[in-house]
């Protein structure tokens, strides 16, 4: 895409650096860069959540192993 050989560029630029030397990388790294999407509580609960965990054996085993080291992991808390 971009010929940096050519302009005796060093191997460690970053974008920021690549967009001040190429101003023409600017749209490429603006469709490039993107924020993570905000999840939903209830998809993450789903997911990673005590009742999720205790569905399966390896759930109820990680669970009892952090409630050995300490951790509270009753629904309520």
């Amino acid at each position: 895409m971009f010929d940096l050989a050519s302009k005796g560029s060093s191997p460690s630029l970053t974008p920021a650096r690549l967009i001040r030397r190429f101003p023409r990388a600017r749209s490429y790294f603006a469709m490039a860069m993107h924020y993570p999407r905000r999840t939903s509580k209830i998809k993450r609960a789903r997911m990673f959540g005590f009742r999720a965990r205790m569905k399966t054996k390896a759930g109820r085993k990680m669970i009892n192993r952090k409630r050995s080291l300490g951790r509270k992991l009753t629904p309520s808390s």
